[in-house]
């Protein structure tokens, strides 16, 4: 999606990643998750609170191995994989990776996203001017969340989703946190 919206570097870089922070009025009640990308922007993990994960410089470290052997080699960085369930004892990784290629799941996504982006797009300089939000990008950045945590609220709602037990308690189910974490070959930005 954000290859198609906006780019990271075209938005506040900050120290270890790019996006901005905004306030609303009335807290959202329902899911706030986000994304954090590690490596070449191919590690993808998907967050609640970003303390029920490994270190930054893990992740990068995982994501690196993972590029490089297609699986983790370093036996220190397995072990700290393992209770998190994103490795097993010989290295595999636990957790899905996405190939680049023509086939019916990209062709899903790829209508997902352009159908979104393009309402995003059509609808972002209005609210912009509406709520009086000095720079379009980070307008697109915003209502992108904003509808995305939308639409997972519905997709839950309707039982298309479940919340992942990770989210439901994080400190029980902290070994299922490879059922939040995918790796792209090539990359997010791809």
């Amino acid at each position: 999606m954000w290859t198609k919206l906006v780019l990271f570097d075209d938005i506040n870089n900050h120290a270890g990643w790019s996006g901005c922070y905004w306030v609303l009025y009335e807290p959202r009640k329902d899911l706030k998750f986000g994304t954090n990308g590690f490596g070449d922007m191919n590690l993808i993990l998907t967050y609640l609170d970003s303390e029920v994960s490994p270190s930054a410089k893990t992740m990068d470290d995982s994501a690196n191995e993972i590029s490089k052997y297609g699986k983790i080699h370093n036996p220190q960085l397995i072990s700290k994989l393992i209770s998190y369930g994103l490795t097993n004892n010989n290295g595999d990784i636990l957790f899905p990776v996405i190939k680049k290629q023509q086939d019916r799941f990209h062709q899903i996504i790829e209508k997902l996203v352009d159908s979104i982006s393009s309402e995003l797009k059509n609808n972002c300089s209005n609210i912009a001017t509406q709520y009086d939000i000095s720079e379009e990008k980070t307008a697109m950045v915003i209502l992108y969340h904003e509808v995305m945590w939308y639409l997972m609220d519905n997709l839950i709602q309707d039982k298309v989703l479940h919340i992942p037990a990770v989210y439901k308690d994080p400190v029980q189910n902290k070994q299922r946190l490879n059922e939040v974490v995918f790796f792209i070959e090539g990359g997010l930005m791809q």
